[in-house]
């Protein structure tokens, strides 16, 4: 039985969406890495509690959020290519 692709621009838009609500990760849990979808959750609540106690930090809470939607396009690609040329998936 042939598994299903995922669509990397739903994987981005969720990322984004979910992301910019304080929940990165997201994304990354749609396309099947649950574990480093928990890790960039946990990183991502760190950051923003960082930015609450120091402003600043938030530019890195920005480059954070679009780093991990822009890694999820990426993994979302590759995760259809390996099903298509593996029949199954990568993880």
């Amino acid at each position: 039985m042939a598994s299903q692709t995922k669509n990397p621009g739903t994987a981005i838009i969720i990322a984004l969406i979910a992301g910019i609500l304080g929940f990165n990760g997201i994304g990354h849990m749609y396309i099947g890495k649950i574990g480093k979808g928990i890790i960039l959750l946990i990183v991502g609540w760190i950051i923003l509690a960082l930015t609450i106690l120091f402003i600043p930090v938030g530019i890195i809470y920005i480059i954070f959020w679009l780093w991990q939607a822009y890694d999820v396009n990426s993994k979302a690609k590759y995760y259809n290519n390996f099903i298509l040329n593996n029949g199954k998936t990568p993880w």
